[in-house]
């Protein structure tokens, strides 16, 4: 799961999500990359407090205010 979620790369061989080479990616570009593939982390990282739902809506609202940011920055 470490290395489909671009956390770890693959000790041998290569992985390509999206048509990207995964393996040289920076830390930043790897990130962006879970971003936009929506990866969900389970366990130690779900808030306790909140719905298996609002788990997943959370990075979407990051998404959206990353987003909104970067346009608000280029005008």
């Amino acid at each position: 799961m470490n290395i489909l979620g671009c956390l770890d790369v693959p000790t041998s061989g290569s992985y390509m999500l999206d048509d990207t080479i995964v393996n040289g990616l920076s830390r930043e570009c790897a990130a962006d990359l879970r971003n936009v593939s929506c990866f969900v982390f389970q366990g130690f990282n779900l808030l306790s407090r909140t719905t298996a739902l609002d788990n997943v809506e959370l990075p979407l609202l990051y998404r959206a205010a990353v987003r909104r940011q970067t346009r608000a920055t280029r005008h």
